[in-house]
């Protein structure tokens, strides 16, 4: 019976061990997930200001060339 006894809680100490552990890496993963989505919102933003960048710059070329070029009016 004390055997049974020695068992069962060796077997308790163990459950709880691994239910620490799992907790651990729940919480490990939910912390990746978070920087996964912090990292793909901080690419998502760097593209669009960069597309931005493009469309100002392809604007003040325009602009530059029609400033630059032979007028046909004169």
């Amino acid at each position: 019976m004390a055997e049974a006894k020695q068992q069962v809680d060796g077997l308790q100490r163990r459950v709880e061990e691994l239910t620490g552990a799992l907790e651990q890496v729940r919480g490990e993963h939910q912390q990746a997930r978070f920087a996964e989505r912090a990292a793909r919102e901080r690419a998502r933003t760097a593209d669009r200001r960069a597309r931005e960048a493009g469309r100002k710059a392809a604007t003040a070329a325009a602009r530059l060339e029609r400033l630059t070029s032979p007028s046909s009016d004169a």
